[in-house]
């Protein structure tokens, strides 16, 4: 039997985020459970980091044992990279099989794998556009700054371009990010063309452009109240630390948190984010589908397959007596 799609018809915001905190609660154990290799290995690669270049910076006069750790912070710096793949793939699986969509956890996983390659191309899509949009708007801003030092109307263009650059590298960030994230749970979700999803995400995210502004601004609120007590205590250690050690009351300046203490908070904000991070991507599958639906009428479409196919189960049944 087929499993209840956790959506079937249009959403508040409000109502996104709550089913999706719910859903993150219910399925806690299964989460952890598949999060926790590529949570390990990120771990791993943070850590070779952190040694490396603490303990290379410190034997910068000592070439082959600089080379060493230097040598471990890059092959670190690979297996976070990993990690983080690994992670990025389990959690599009969890929010296929969480979702409904599929009826087992093995045939979600299969699905994504199937799309890792469209996923890929995504990411490089998103990050030439990101790259171009820094740019063009970088431009605006370079050309505006001489009139800033001229004088009369001068300034007032200058400051008119500069605001315009900011602005405009600000909503082309949200922007990309929307689509991009979209996209990503179109492909997840939906078997259609990277090309096809690309044009979809971009037109849900046209026709609901304030309203998806409003969803991200209170899906972040809301992860947020979420993480930082999470991460309250290991914030009071390290300030509890440089208190102790004088940095924070100006008695010692130079006075720095050691590498183990910043190896367990590493290690601390990965497990945090193995946490949090499913949340993100659950709501933004909800209100993919909340999209569809208000947009597109997927709701009635899925209805009227699923008459469909009673009808035809009705009629292979009766031939059969």
């Amino acid at each position: 039997m087929s499993r209840t799609l956790v959506a079937t018809s249009p959403l508040s915001t409000g109502d996104i985020v709550g089913r999706s905190f719910r859903i993150f609660r219910q399925n806690l154990l299964l989460i952890c459970k598949s999060l926790l290799l590529p949570t390990i290995i990120i771990c791993l690669g943070r850590i070779s980091v952190l040694v490396g270049v603490s303990y290379g910076a410190k034997f910068v006069n000592n070439l082959s044992s600089g080379i060493a750790w230097i040598t471990l912070a890059a092959v670190g710096s690979v297996v976070a990279i990993v990690g983080l793949a690994m992670l990025w793939i389990k959690q599009l699986v969890l929010v296929r099989y969480l979702t409904g969509i599929d009826d087992t956890f093995e045939q979600a996983q299969n699905f994504v794998k199937g799309r890792i390659l469209s996923l890929i191309l995504l990411f490089i899509v998103a990050l030439l556009a990101t790259v171009f949009a820094m740019l063009l708007w970088a431009v605006v801003m370079v050309l505006s700054f001489p009139p800033l030092q001229g004088q009369g109307l001068s300034p007032v263009f200058g400051s008119l371009g500069m605001a315009v650059g900011i602005f405009g590298l600000l909503f082309s960030a949200i922007f990309i990010s929307l689509v991009y994230n979209l996209v990503g749970i179109g492909l997840t979700l939906e078997k259609g063309d990277l090309g096809d999803l690309i044009g979809e995400g971009f037109a849900l995210t046209v026709r609901s452009f304030w309203r998806s502004i409003g969803f991200l601004t209170m899906t972040s609120a809301s992860v947020a109240v979420v993480a930082y007590p999470l991460s309250l205590p290991m914030i009071m250690i390290m300030i509890g630390f440089l208190v102790v050690q004088g940095a924070a009351l100006g008695s010692n300046p130079d006075a720095a948190l050691p590498v183990w203490l910043q190896v367990v908070n590493s290690v601390w904000e990965t497990a945090v984010n193995m946490v949090i991070g499913p949340i993100y991507y659950l709501a933004y599958a909800l209100y993919y589908r909340d999209l569809r639906m208000r947009q597109e009428g997927l709701d009635i479409v899925e209805r009227l397959n699923e008459v469909d196919k009673a009808d035809n189960s009705g009629r292979l049944s009766t031939h059969g007596i």
